[in-house]
C-alpha cells in the first residue's frame, strides 16, 4: 500500500530479507543452519561436517601413504562425504571473501579503512591457521601409521609445483568486452542557432542532392528586429543627408556628421549580423547525403518509474511548426558511407586500451558474422550520461540521479572504433547494438587475482 519513496524501498527490502532471504540462508546445507541439519537427517549422517572433514583427510592420507580405507568407518560413502566437505570449504571461503568485499565497500568511504584492514588481516589469519592445523593433523596421522611413501610424496610435490607454475608463470589469454552503439563517421550535427519554429524539414533517410534545402526555421523576433533596425537605418541615413545639406549654410553642422556616420555604420554592422543569424536558420546539404533524425531524450520526473523516458523526434512531421529552443540538436546529415562504433569501457579497463588497437565486433542483430574495428579515439573524461540505446542493458548497470539522468553505476569512458565492413555481410544500421572484444596482453592467474583485489578493495586514501 506504500507509494514510491524511502518507505516503499524499506518495506520491499524487509519483505525480501524476511521471506526469500531467510529461506535461502536457512536452507543452505553448507552452513550449520536448518538446511544442514535437514540434510544430515535425510542422509543419516550425524555430525555431517566432522565426518566430511575426516573423510577428506582420510582420502588425502590414503593418496599419500597408500593405506587402504577399510579401517575408516563412516555413516555414508567416504567419497561423497569428502566431496561435501570440499564444496563446503569452498563455499565458506567464498562467503568470507564476500564479507571482506562488502566491508571494504562500506567502511572505506566512511573513513574506517583501518578497521577494514584489521578485519581483513584477522579473517585471513584465521583461515590460514585453520588450513595449517589441518595439514599438521594430516602429517601427524601419517607419522603415527608409519606409512609414508616417498614416491607418492614426490608425485604430490611435483603436482604442487606444476600447479604453482600454472598460477604464477603461465600466461592465459585475456580479453575486454564492452557494449556500444553504431553510428556514421561523417555525421554532421544540425543545431538551431536561436529559438525558432521549424517550418520545413526534408524527408528523413532519403538521398538528397547537394544544395537541397534540409531545414528551414522562422523566428518572428528576428524578423521584427530586422524591420525595426532598417527603420532606424532609414532615419539615420535621412538625418545624415540633412546634415550634409545644412553644412553649406551652417558650418556647425559639420561637427555632427562624424557622429551620425558612425551611428549609421553600427546599425549596418548590426544588420549584417542579424542577416547572418536569419540565414543560419536555413540548412542546405553541403553534398549528397541523407537527413537523419536526432532523437532528443527527455528525462522522466522523479515520481515516474525508473525505466520511464520519453524520446522526442524533432523532425516528426506532426511537430512541424513547433518552436525549438536554442542549441537544440534537430538532426544530422551524413553520406552513410562509413560506420563507427562507440563503446563504453569501465574505468579499470580503459588504461589497457590504446589508439590503433584492433577489436572483434559482434552485432546483436547479426550474431552469425563478426566484424573488425580499430580504436581511433579514447575519451579523456568519463561519460556524463548513459547512451539512450544502452539504458537497461544487462551488461551495463545504470542508475538515475536526482536530475533524472541515467548514469553508469561506475565511471565509464567512450571509445570510438573505425569499423571495417565486409561487403558480403549485412551492413549494420545506425543505432545497432554490438559487443566489442579487445584482445589485451595475456595474464597469469596470479596477476588476475591481484588485479581483482586492487579493483575491489579500494585503497585507504
Amino acid at each position: 500500500i506504500t507509494q514510491d519513496g524511502s518507505l516503499h524501498a524499506v518495506a520491499a527490502s524487509m519483505m525480501v530479507v524476511c521471506s526469500v532471504g531467510t529461506v535461502l540462508v536457512n536452507s543452505n546445507p553448507f552452513l550449520k543452519y536448518d538446511g544442514y541439519y535437514l540434510l544430515s537427517d535425510l542422509w543419516g549422517v550425524p555430525n555431517l561436517s566432522e565426518q566430511g572433514t575426516d573423510a577428506l583427510r582420510a582420502l588425502a592420507a590414503s593418496a599419500l601413504s597408500g593405506r587402504a580405507l577399510e579401517n575408516w568407518h563412516t555413516d555414508a560413502s567416504i567419497t561423497l562425504l569428502a566431496m561435501y566437505a570440499l564444496v563446503a570449504a569452498v563455499y565458506r571461503t567464498f562467503i568470507l571473501g564476500a564479507i571482506l568485499w562488502i566491508s571494504w565497500q562500506v567502511l572505506v568511504p566512511m573513513g574506517m579503512g583501518l578497521f577494514a584492514v584489521l578485519l581483513t588481516a584477522s579473517i585471513l589469519f584465521g583461515v590460514l591457521l585453520g588450513y595449517a592445523r589441518s595439514i599438521q593433523r594430516l602429517w601427524r596421522d601419517l607419522l603415527l601409521t608409519q606409512s609414508i611413501r616417498f614416491g607418492r610424496w614426490i608425485v604430490f610435490f611435483t603436482l604442487c609445483l606444476l600447479a604453482a607454475a600454472l598460477i604464477f608463470t603461465v600466461p592465459l589469454p585475456n580479453v575486454i568486452r564492452a557494449r556500444g552503439v553504431s553510428d556514421y563517421r561523417d555525421k554532421q550535427p544540425l543545431f538551431v542557432s536561436q529559438s525558432a519554429a521549424l517550418m520545413y524539414a526534408a524527408p528523413v533517410n532519403r538521398r538528397l542532392p547537394a544544395g537541397e534545402l534540409l531545414l528551414e526555421f522562422a523566428s518572428p523576433e528576428s524578423q521584427y528586429e530586422l524591420l525595426e533596425l532598417r527603420g532606424q537605418m532609414a532615419t539615420a541615413e535621412q538625418t545624415l543627408q540633412q546634415l550634409r545639406l545644412r553644412n553649406t549654410l551652417d558650418p556647425t553642422s559639420a561637427y555632427l556628421i562624424p557622429t551620425q556616420t558612425e551611428e549609421l555604420q553600427q546599425l549596418r554592422a548590426r544588420e549584417r549580423v542579424l542577416l547572418r543569424e536569419i540565414a543560419s536558420l536555413r540548412h542546405t546539404a553541403p553534398h549528397d547525403g541523407y537527413l537523419l533524425a536526432g532523437a532528443h531524450v527527455v528525462p522522466p520526473p522523479l515520481t515516474a518509474p525508473r525505466d520511464a523516458r520519453w524520446v522526442n523526434n524533432p523532425l516528426d512531421p506532426n511537430l512541424i511548426g513547433n518552436t525549438c529552443d536554442r542549441s537544440t540538436l534537430v538532426g544530422w546529415f551524413s553520406r552513410q558511407e562509413h560506420l563507427i562504433l562507440t563503446v563504453v569501457v569501465p574505468e579499470q579497463d580503459i588504461k589497457r586500451l590504446v589508439v590503433g588497437m584492433t577489436a572483434t565486433i559482434g552485432w546483436d542483430a547479426n550474431i552469425a558474422h563478426l566484424g573488425q574495428g580499430k580504436v581511433v579515439r579514447i575519451a579523456p573524461e568519463p561519460i556524463l550520461h548513459t547512451p539512450p540505446e544502452l539504458i537497461g542493458d544487462a551488461t551495463l548497470l545504470s542508475e538515475r540521479n536526482a536530475q533524472g539522468v541515467f548514469l553508469p553505476a561506475k565511471p565509464h569512458y567512450e571509445v570510438t572504433l573505425d569499423i571495417e565492413l565486409n561487403p558480403m555481410h549485412l551492413v549494420p544500421l545506425r543505432g545497432s547494438l554490438a559487443t566489442a572484444q579487445f584482445a589485451i596482453p595475456a595474464q597469469t592467474l596470479w596477476q588476475r587475482a591481484v588485479e581483482a583485489i586492487r579493483n575491489n578493495l579500494k585503497p585507504l586514501s
